[in-house]
């Protein structure tokens, strides 16, 4: 078979851009991925472990070429103890997620104990399952890009 053989057109392939996924599922997903760590932290915690999580890099070698490495990476807990209550202050691009309606209080009231706080957490990832954070998080991503893009 020669390239004689072969039919052409005009058709030009779909472009695929990280934007084919729209804004508010992006962040759902991304945030979604975030809670599941953070059940994980919690369990950990509770059980008296460590938890990470595996992360690619790129690494450049001194002969110039690229390769990805993986390494641990820990998670940073988005609770804390004050006083003898747990708090959760749930994060999106490192910056506070304010959940409820009253913007002046991001943080949430889990209980005495850590098994408060996966239990919070699970509530958290359902409700953003069922799309209830969308609006919320959309606003946050968008905020996030603009911070993150160069000027």
């Amino acid at each position: 078979m020669s390239i004689k053989n072969l039919e052409f057109s005009t058709i030009a392939p779909p472009k695929v851009s990280r934007n084919a996924m729209n804004t508010k599922t992006r962040a759902r997903s991304k945030f979604i991925a975030a809670v599941v760590n953070q059940i994980g932290a919690v369990e950990a915690a509770i059980s008296g472990k460590s938890f990470a999580v595996q992360k690619v890099r790129r690494i450049t070698g001194e002969d110039g070429s690229h390769r990805q490495v993986s390494h641990d990476v820990q998670v940073r807990p988005w609770w804390f103890l004050q006083g003898d209550v747990f708090y959760l202050a749930p994060k999106y691009a490192n910056q506070p997620l304010t959940l409820g309606a009253n913007k002046s209080k991001p943080t949430v009231v889990c209980g005495k104990s850590l098994s408060d706080v996966a239990a919070t957490l699970n509530t958290v990832k359902a409700a953003a399952e069922a799309g209830e954070l969308d609006d919320v998080l959309e606003a946050q991503a968008i905020t996030a890009r603009k911070r993150m893009t160069k000027k």
